[in-house]
């Protein structure tokens, strides 16, 4: 027997950007911000995921800007207590 729930269909929802994880998209030419890794002593492991979350949140970021004419570049670092990712463009 098929439990029976009661579904609201609904239209035209926005789908959320995944970039809204991090503040990407509202860098200024010059402006950063830090992510902070979650441990006092991160694993190799560990960093190199975060660092791959946030270069899947650049390319997502990078596309946006592209859809409206503007060129935007990016560099990260790895720095006490996280990553710092800056835009340079």
């Amino acid at each position: 027997m098929t439990p029976d729930f009661n579904f609201v269909i609904e239209k035209n929802v926005p789908l959320p950007r995944k970039s809204d994880q991090f503040p990407i998209e509202q860098l200024d030419k010059g402006d950063s911000f830090l992510v902070p890794f979650t441990s006092d002593a991160p694993t190799k492991s560990q960093i190199e995921a975060l660092r791959q979350q946030i270069y899947e949140a650049i390319a997502r970021a990078k596309n946006f800007w592209n859809e409206q004419g503007t060129f935007a570049s990016f560099t990260t670092r790895v720095v006490d207590g996280g990553i710092r990712i800056w835009r340079k463009i």
